[in-house]
């Protein structure tokens, strides 16, 4: 339990700071949009170029059948819980549907994971991270129109503007080129490692503040009754069905199986609030989901380091 506390203080820890300072004002929208673009353009786009381009590649189809293969069946509990719980309309259930099953495996995934696993959980990490955010939204954008009526209206644009914003997405981008560089065995040499190096040694700190930070903007409101179901789905059925795959149906390395679980059981990304919005649907309900979920997480994700074989 104590080795436990060891690896989950620093994690939240830097992020509860970030929290505080966003609350008490030392760090206004400016300064933590100003962190997060840093984070997110500069830090740890070094890291992942650097870290991908240096590891031993191997692949298993197993792996994204887990994973997603779990993802997607809490998608559709999260969709059936939004029209039999609260007979949300079509559209509103996919959002629901999006934020049970939609993990934040960047700002918690990468620091938990590499500190619970070590390095050889960073390529299961990695492969997973890289298609995580578009098939998500892919596959939600297209139930969206398709609730909505129109699923008919240019279908073939859809995987196009996709791709188009994930070419604009610097994680994309980065852990593209990692692969490209590990693959044509170029390394990162002499100044221009230790640059990435340096930059990206300030990656997870910077990253974890800016999550504290962001979500002090957020408030606990709204449906809370909503809240509950869905950090119910992201927090307990995702690992739960994962590990189910995982462990029970599948034979995966046993750490590449633990690394499926403990993305499955990060906590609701913002993305999900981000798509509410954008959807002009249960922002609200989102934006309360996400605070409470990343703080229900201090104790799921503990208790999951303690089931864990």
């Amino acid at each position: 339990m104590l080795q436990t506390l060891q690896l989950i203080s620093p994690i939240f820890g830097v992020a509860l700071i970030g929290y505080v300072a966003g609350r008490a004002g030392v760090i206004d929208e400016h300064g933590i949009r100003g962190l997060s673009r840093f984070a997110f353009r500069i830090a740890i786009p070094a890291m992942l170029i650097r870290a991908v381009s240096e590891l031993e590649l191997s692949f298993e189809w197993e792996l994204l059948t887990v994973y997603f293969g779990g993802t997607f069946l809490v998608f559709g509990a999260g969709i059936l819980a939004g029209r039999l719980l609260f007979r949300h309309a079509p559209d509103r259930r996919v959002v629901f549907g999006f934020g049970s099953a939609f993990s934040n495996n960047l700002m918690v995934g990468i620091p938990f994971v590499q500190a619970a696993f070590g390095d050889a959980a960073l390529l299961p990490l990695y492969i997973i991270l890289s298609i995580h955010g578009p098939v998500l939204y892919m596959v939600g954008t297209s139930l969206l129109r398709a609730a909505r009526g129109a699923a008919e209206s240019e279908p073939a644009s859809l995987p196009t503007a996709v791709l188009r914003s994930q070419v604009r997405n610097p994680i994309f981008v980065a852990l593209a080129i990692g692969f490209a560089l590990n693959l044509t065995g170029i390394r990162l040499m002499g100044p221009v490692d230790t640059v990435a190096s340096m930059l990206g040694a300030a990656a997870i700190p910077a990253t974890l503040f800016t999550l504290g930070a962001s979500l002090a903007g957020y408030r606990i409101a709204g449906e809370l009754d909503q809240a509950a179901v869905l950090i119910g789905l992201k927090n307990l059925l995702h690992p739960l069905v994962v590990y189910a795959l995982a462990f029970h149906v599948f034979a995966l390395d046993p750490v590449w199986s633990a690394v499926t679980v403990a993305m499955a059981a990060m906590p609701m990304g913002i993305n999900a609030y981000l798509f509410a919005s954008d959807s002009e649907v249960l922002a609200p309900t989102m934006a309360a989901s996400v605070v409470a979920s990343t703080g229900v997480s201090v104790v799921s994700l503990s208790l999951l380091l303690l089931l864990l074989p």
